[in-house]
């Protein structure tokens, strides 16, 4: 693995048109360190390179295998085959590799790792019905991380990107539950923590988005429409800037709030914008709920 990781170096070096001594400059190590690294005389340690990924334009999740150690490497193929599991529904399938994860023990030592095996194990319940189990189970999951976490004290905690994703779990779990006051006022209180608190623009890119969504369905549940409406305008805006898939899901949250507010000529244009979208990502199964929707809330036809 050394002198694949050499040559990787040397030819995106080559490939980006630097010499040793451009990237070793810009990398702040010495010509000759990288000249040793590029033959296989020379390891670097993580910092170096995923500093050296970085000045050749990559981020280190690209390469993430020459960053891990053997242990760390297994944890993340079995964390990435439980999340695709359950991004298909393979709930039975999930949940087994989950049980010998438990059973094994040791590969859960860190608190981190614990979380997402409670979430994952959370998620499995949510998508089954188990509303209330999927609710403490997310709760134990976040109290892991955060073992003084309280609901009512959301806004002033410094939150990781999985802590994020299991208040957005919890408040489902609340709302799955019937108790759509809670899940509003959980996704209020983590809104207003991004609002203030959240100096990473990367994390911010990728789950603000993911909290208006939530946020505006919840409202949109509670018939709380006028409120929900703007919250979908910067939603959009952070999909925008960040990238993010959850643009037509939060422009659907619209379009059913300009429909339920007697805007349908703009609820119409939203729900034909969100089908379309839907079609060019290759996801009939939303377009033709979209498509439905739009004639029972806006009367149109697709």
């Amino acid at each position: 693995m050394i002198q694949e990781l050499s040559s990787l170096i040397k030819r995106l070096r080559k490939q980006r048109g630097l010499t040793q001594e451009d990237l070793a400059f810009r990398a702040g190590i010495d010509r000759t360190t990288l000249s040793k690294i590029e033959s296989g005389k020379s390891i670097p340690n993580n910092s170096t390179l995923r500093l050296l990924f970085e000045k050749l334009g990559y981020g280190p999740h690209g390469f993430g295998s020459y960053l891990l150690s053997k242990e760390e490497a297994e944890w993340e193929r079995l964390d990435t085959t439980i999340k695709a599991h359950i991004s298909r529904a393979e709930y039975d399938a999930a949940a087994t590799l989950i049980d010998g994860i438990e059973t094994a023990g040791d590969s859960i030592e860190s608190n981190h790792r614990r979380h997402n095996v409670m979430h994952y194990r959370g998620q499995i319940l949510l998508h089954t019905g188990k509303h209330q189990e999927a609710l403490d189970m997310f709760i134990r999951a976040i109290k892991t991380t955060n073992p003084s976490f309280n609901e009512r004290q959301i806004k002033d905690y410094h939150l990781t990107s999985f802590e994020v994703t299991t208040i957005n779990m919890i408040a489902s779990s609340y709302a799955m539950c019937g108790q759509i006051d809670n899940a509003i006022e959980i996704m209020m209180s983590l809104k207003e923590n991004f609002d203030e608190n959240c100096l990473d623009r990367d994390l911010w890119g990728k789950t603000y988005p993911m909290l208006i969504y939530h946020l505006t369905r919840f409202l949109c549940m509670a018939k709380r429409h006028k409120e929900a409406l703007p919250l979908c305008d910067a939603g959009r805006k952070a999909s925008v800037a960040g990238y993010s898939t959850y643009l037509p899901y939060i422009a659907l949250n619209e379009a059913y709030c300009h429909a339920e507010l007697g805007n349908l000529e703009e609820s119409r244009k939203q729900f034909l914008e969100v089908y379309h979208t839907f079609n060019l990502f290759k996801l009939p199964v939303n377009a033709e709920a979209v498509k439905r929707d739009a004639k029972k809330y806006a009367g149109l036809d697709i």
